[in-house]
């Protein structure tokens, strides 16, 4: 379906790239919410004099810690099961083009399902372009759950306006999907902490709630913590000969903020030696052990990872054709006027710059 506010300008993007196996109406309004709120000053963009950027959205891997002894057994994850739906859902957001007052910028989502470790069902959101300036920033954060949020700061950091645009994006699509299905579990790349940037209509805590209503189950998982006790969990459940395997974090221990509506595991879901911090609302309908016997039992984790959350990841990246088509179109339909520009880094270091740069980033 291509979205009415958005046709004429992006001819050659559809709302719902595709989708098969999963409640394509709710995900088709939730395209629509997202198309019409971050595309509702897209025409400030018109005719602007840009800086084309080239993000590369490289997530630094966080040192891991020293090891250290516990008293708490780690517990197999051995529970009752059954089959059922498993959507993991994750999204990417990229800056286009600098301008002087705002850039463009475009987010995609992507799910997968899986059943039964089969993949069963995907869908994938977008691209949708949009231009943020001061003032349309002040349009998405009336609508988080944060009002007083400064805009000013927020268009002027991009690593925070990208996140903005994320986590309204994900937390849209993700409550469709706990509205529409029953019985399933959805899994969320990243923790379940409340966010000041999370829209209201769709904060963690009406997901959870609007999820337990319909006997869904929303986890977290995270590939990364900095709270070094946490690590320190994973360190040591790794090594352990116990697999797949768990472990509750106490929340006292981990120091953790007492706004906190989540329990916290670290989780390891097959022989392979990695680890993963995983959130489950204290209201979940089920015991821990049985949320995380379903998601083994019904994920793929022959890599240790969740299918599901690997494929969403791969199809909500950018593909450099897309990028190249949404330079087209900010080009053609807006009138943007791209500046020359050069790379500050291999400017100033020399030519082995790249070659640095690209080891400090591996």
């Amino acid at each position: 379906m291509m979205l009415n506010n958005m046709n004429n300008d992006l001819n050659f993007l559809s709302s719902i790239q595709s989708v098969r196996g999963l409640p394509r109406a709710p995900l088709e309004k939730a395209a629509e919410l997202l198309a019409t709120t971050m595309a509702c000053g897209i025409d400030r963009g018109r005719g602007k004099k840009v800086t084309l950027s080239d993000d590369s959205g490289i997530r630094f891997p966080i040192p891991s810690s020293l090891r250290l002894g516990f008293d708490e057994d780690i517990e197999p994850i051995n529970g009752a099961w059954k089959t059922k739906l498993v959507v993991g859902l994750d999204s990417s957001c990229i800056r286009l083009a600098q301008a002087d007052d705002g850039a463009f910028y475009s987010v995609k989502i992507a799910a997968i399902g899986a059943c039964g470790s089969e993949l069963s069902g995907y869908l994938v959101i977008g691209p949708l372009l949009m231009y943020i300036d001061e003032t349309n920033a002040k349009t998405l954060i009336k609508e988080t759950v944060a009002p007083g949020l400064p805009a000013a700061i927020l268009v002027n950091n991009n690593n925070l306006l990208e996140r903005l645009i994320r986590v309204i994006s994900e937390r849209v699509v993700t409550h469709a999907l706990v509205s529409s299905l029953e019985e399933s579990l959805i899994l969320i790349d990243g923790c379940l902490r409340p966010s000041l940037m999370e829209p209201i209509v769709a904060s963690i805590s009406a997901i959870s709630r609007t999820a337990r209503e319909r006997g869904n189950e929303i986890i977290g998982i995270s590939k990364g913590t900095q709270i070094r006790i946490l690590a320190n969990y994973i360190d040591r459940l790794c090594s352990s000969s116990t697999a797949p395997s768990f472990v509750e974090i106490p929340k006292q221990k981990a120091s953790l903020s007492q706004r906190i509506t989540e329990r916290i595991f670290a989780v390891r879901f097959s022989r392979a030696p990695i680890a993963f911090r995983v959130d489950i609302p204290f209201n979940a309908g089920r015991s821990e052990r049985r949320i995380l016997s379903e998601i083994v039992h019904n994920d793929d984790l022959s890599s240790g990872y969740p299918q599901t959350l690997r494929l969403a990841h791969h199809n909500s990246l950018f593909a450099r054709s897309e990028i190249m088509s949404l330079r087209t179109c900010m080009r053609r339909d807006f009138g943007v006027k791209p500046q020359p520009s050069q790379p500050i880094r291999p400017t100033a270091l020399g030519c082995l710059a790249s070659i640095g740069h690209a080891g400090a980033s591996a």
